[in-house]
């Protein structure tokens, strides 16, 4: 972000000898512009998969020898928590009607195709927030509208729908879940095998998109629990 860049950038010129590190924390977005190296960044950067260190080189200018790959040390490779059969709400919602045009779009387009039963699952930081109340129940009147659609048989297709920009969208594909993207704007939001080559992106229309990971450990390389 700009403020940790102004940070580097002043270390430097206070003392030139001074090492400056930086951490990609987080799972890869569609399109990471803040990445791209330019004055300020750090002089060597630490990322968590092969993919993240073919994007950082390819396409956002970073030089090889300025890279390191380790595992990640917020992300762990044991987890309990499932990540299948659920809609996921981003922490930014621009329409809610929007959202409900195009989950109506794939539910009925989906091929006569049944999947699982779907629960909603609003972000963390927006428990009480109006617009995500709003749309939770928007969805809930949609996905009862449709219920034939769903079942909860266990040879069902198990799926789980993404809302809007989440980097949850790299675990739910590490961890075996076929993901369904719904994009608000696609731009900034959908993930693209030229930028992530693990990722078989299939367009189901203008603002929907159908991911599956092609090999595990490519776009995130999970930590250790300790």
């Amino acid at each position: 972000q700009p403020f940790q860049n102004t940070i580097f950038k002043k270390s430097k010129e206070i003392n030139n000898s001074i090492r400056t590190v930086g951490y990609v924390h987080s799972f890869p977005v569609g399109l990471p512009s803040n990445l791209i190296f330019r004055d300020g960044s750090p002089e060597e950067i630490i990322v968590n998969g092969d993919d993240q260190y073919a994007c950082f080189t390819n396409h956002l200018d970073w030089s090889s020898s300025r890279l390191k790959i380790l595992p990640s040390t917020r992300f762990v490779k044991k987890k309990s928590e499932n990540m299948s059969g659920f809609i996921y709400l981003p922490i930014d919602i621009n329409s809610v009607s929007k959202i409900i045009e195009s989950l109506e779009n794939f539910i009925v387009n989906n091929n006569g195709k049944f999947i699982s039963n779907l629960v909603v699952r609003n972000h963390p930081f927006k428990k009480n927030s109006k617009k995500h109340l709003q749309a939770i129940k928007s969805i809930n009147t949609l996905l009862a509208k449709y219920n034939n659609f769903f079942s909860n048989k266990s040879d069902m297709n198990i799926v789980s729908i993404f809302i809007g920009g989440s980097g949850s969208i790299i675990e739910a594909l590490e961890r075996g879940v076929e993901v369904i993207h719904i994009c608000e704007d696609p731009v900034f939001q959908s993930y693209s095998s030229a930028l992530w080559p693990s990722i078989k992106v299939t367009e189901v229309n203008d603002n929907i998109f159908k991911y599956q990971l092609l090999k595990k450990g490519n776009l995130i390389k999970f930590g250790d629990n300790d």
